[in-house]
């Protein structure tokens, strides 16, 4: 009887047992990650303070959202990531989830992704790493429905001021139809980007850097050649990363 007795209570003890290790094995097991989640992709990431310059748009002949992003020297594992929609907290990155988009090379320094359609509206980050560092955008409001974009190549927008010859002066209305926080002015001849600049202002002479904000022209600047036509595209972007107006105009350098 003694050893039955002591069977018993040793038995019951092992159920004890089992039932808390069981238990605390439940507790301490590892939480169901999402791998195409933002938040996660960066753990345990060294993240750069340098920004991704990057905007959005539409375009306006097809059912296609853009986006425009500068692709910096060493640049790997191009990543995107968008939010449900527009309602969530943009700066919380755990609202954001990868997806695709098919790219290309543009002016030069800079790719655009392209997504089959105009139908979402949403916050998207452009992710990529250089020298074992992520870099990433700031987020992007993607509105092709509530703010879609205008594309015009009407010359009473843009001037060009030839009166120093090789080296115009362009300058632009204010865009009436949107809030512009800064413009892109890009100048191209045959293919070629001669310049590629951000400012604030309304207004840029080539070449001179003084009001410029950024500057992605990667060849050095050289006098326009008279008689050689020669593209101007002006982007306006607003403060939350998307564009209101794309001025397209060529000209004939005197």
């Amino acid at each position: 009887m003694k050893y039955t007795h002591t069977f018993r209570n040793f038995f019951i003890a092992s159920l004890f047992l089992v039932s808390l290790f069981s238990c605390s094995n439940d507790d301490d097991s590892p939480q169901s990650v999402d791998p195409f989640s933002l938040e996660v992709r960066l753990t345990n990431q060294q993240i750069s303070n340098e920004k991704i310059t990057a905007i959005g748009f539409s375009n306006f002949s097809t059912s296609n959202t853009f986006l425009f992003y500068h692709v910096a020297d060493g640049a790997t594992n191009i990543e995107f990531f968008k939010t449900e929609n527009t309602e969530v907290d943009r700066t919380n990155y755990s609202n954001y989830r990868e997806f695709t988009m098919e790219t290309n090379s543009v002016f030069g320094n800079f790719e655009q992704g392209r997504e089959d359609t105009r139908d979402e509206e949403y916050y998207a980050i452009v992710k990529y790493m250089v020298n074992n560092e992520v870099r990433l955008s700031n987020p992007i409001k993607v509105t092709p429905i509530s703010q879609p974009n205008t594309w015009t190549s009407n010359i009473g927008v843009l001037y060009i001021n030839q009166s120093n010859v090789g080296y115009p002066k362009i300058s632009w209305e204010n865009n009436t139809e949107g809030e512009t926080s800064f413009s892109f002015c890009i100048i191209t001849s045959s293919g070629n980007v001669l310049a590629n600049v951000v400012t604030e202002d309304n207004r840029f002479q080539y070449f001179d850097t003084s009001n410029v904000l950024q500057d992605f022209t990667q060849q050095a600047p050289e006098a326009l050649t008279s008689g050689v036509p020669y593209f101007v595209y002006l982007l306006d972007v607003n403060a939350d990363n998307w564009l209101n107006r794309v001025v397209f105009h060529n000209f004939l350098a005197d």
